[in-house]
């Protein structure tokens, strides 16, 4: 366990084992970088070491102590993680699926303020922090900036730009993920879903170096026939599908999660014809999905983004 079972993702490795070793340990720190490429599990890698009992100089947390297990399962006393799930629990009545508000944050902050339970610290994993409204990052403004020295807050986003510049600029320290590189993913496709090298290979190509894209893909009946064969939005019918995909999405005012995965569907589509038909027209098609991709990362409205996508692959 620790910091080595962080996978492909070397210069963020080589950053959190230099805080360690180092024992600076700063008060906020953002993880950054697109979806399902390693960022939370850093994250909690970093609070298992900063909580553990007996850390080892060079992987932080054992991994196998109550508190690292605790950490891991997410009950540990002086832990809090805070995303949707949180919020809900938290809240006691339905709650947003959209963005994490001012209410979510008052009781942890009041928890995690107090003297640490268990640990010499207490940490705050915001997971998601991109889709803090702006009201509750301001709010956190002065959290942030008034922590008592026990508290270390650590912030998992998509990037710089889906979060106040204010906010930003309070951060000790930031640490950026890349996308998984296909040989990497592969063999963690391979580990975690005794997935044979070839299917495990196909699917990595597949999911523009993010685990939770393969995933999706893994979960949807006849995954694997469809890596391998034809892709399944035909060129007469593609733009009709996709519209009647678009209209189901109109229900939803901001169903993110639904419209990734309908962009990982798709790609996995578009990226398999190219293979099979390297043309300029699927290339472009292609890097139309990509911006679509980042447009959705960017907070974009997501039927906004399929609007745009389905006009770019219309036309093209």
């Amino acid at each position: 366990m620790g910091f080595s079972e962080i996978i492909g993702q070397d210069r963020a490795l080589e950053l959190l084992r230099r805080l360690w070793i180092n024992q600076r340990h700063p008060s906020f720190i953002l993880f950054l970088g697109p979806e399902g490429v390693g960022r939370r599990w850093a994250a909690t890698f970093y609070a298992q070491a900063l909580l553990c009992p007996s850390p080892d100089a060079q992987e932080g947390g054992c991994g196998h102590c109550d508190s690292c297990r605790r950490v891991f399962r997410g009950s540990h006393p002086d832990f809090c993680l805070i995303n949707f799930s949180y919020q809900k629990a938290v809240l006691d009545k339905p709650a947003s699926n959209l963005s994490l508000g001012i209410d979510t944050f008052r009781q942890a902050v009041s928890a995690l303020r107090r003297t640490p339970v268990m640990a010499r610290r207490s940490i705050a994993l915001v997971d998601g922090a991109e889709l803090l409204t702006p009201e509750a990052q301001v709010s956190l403004l002065k959290v942030l900036e008034e922590a008592p020295r026990h508290l270390h807050w650590l912030w998992v986003a998509n990037s710089e730009d889906s979060l106040l510049e204010t906010v930003v600029s309070r951060a000790n320290f930031k640490i950026f993920f890349k996308p998984l590189d296909a040989e990497a993913l592969a063999g963690i496709l391979k580990e975690k879903f005794l997935l044979d090298p070839e299917r495990a290979g196909r699917l990595a190509r597949s999911s523009s170096g993010s685990l939770q894209a393969a995933r999706r893909l893994l979960e949807k009946k006849g995954i694997s026939a469809g890596l391998g064969n034809q892709a399944t939005v035909r060129s007469a019918s593609e733009v009709y599908e996709i519209s009647q995909r678009l209209a189901r999405f109109r229900s939803y005012k901001a169903a993110r999660g639904q419209v990734q995965e309908f962009l990982d569907e798709i790609h996995s589509d578009y990226l398999e014809r190219w293979r099979e038909e390297a043309t300029p027209r699927n290339l472009r098609r292609l890097r139309s999905i990509l911006e679509a991709r980042q447009n959705l990362d960017a907070n974009l409205t997501p039927s906004l983004v399929l609007e745009y996508l389905l006009l770019e692959l219309s036309d093209r």
